[in-house]
């Protein structure tokens, strides 16, 4: 059994525990609606709808902060890191700041933020319009990217 939160919309904290059974895959698709999508932090990953922005869900505002892009929708947050602080691809619990009652409060108040709200759903608009970045790499670039995260220097127009 792994640790969760749902990040709600509404700015809600709930802790739930995902089965072993398909990593959870069941209730993380029933807890956000449809299919899934994931987005990673340092050390926890979030799971979205995969058309959360495409079909209008509401903002997420603290799931945005958090991941540093529009979210939206709900979002089962787990830990992303083995025992021994690597990423595996595997869930794990969740860190334990999630589920603390300051995090929850937070959360709370960051959602009844309307110019919060407002500023995320602008952003999330700007980015459907603009459509999708694609780059053209080399290998190396690829590689180096798959390695650190850096994405080459350049416009991808």
């Amino acid at each position: 059994m792994t640790k969760a939160v749902v990040l709600r919309t509404t700015g809600e904290v709930e802790a739930i525990t995902l089965p072993e059974q398909d990593g959870g895959y069941e209730v993380i698709r029933d807890t956000v609606g449809g299919y899934i999508d994931a987005v990673r932090a340092a050390d926890f990953v979030g799971y979205v709808h995969d058309e959360g922005l495409l079909i209008g869900l509401a903002p997420n505002i603290m799931a945005s902060m958090l991941f540093e892009r529009p979210i939206m929708g709900e979002v089962v947050i787990v830990g992303c890191v083995n025992e021994n602080g690597v990423y595996d691809g595997e869930n794990y619990d969740v860190p334990e700041i999630f589920l603390t009652e300051k995090f929850a409060r937070t959360c709370l108040g960051m959602a009844q933020d309307e110019s919060l709200a407002e500023a995320v759903f602008a952003q999330a608009s700007r980015l459907l319009d603009e459509g999708p970045k694609v780059y053209a790499v080399t290998d190396d670039e690829f590689d180096r990217w798959l390695d650190t995260g850096e994405m080459p220097d350049r416009d991808p127009d």
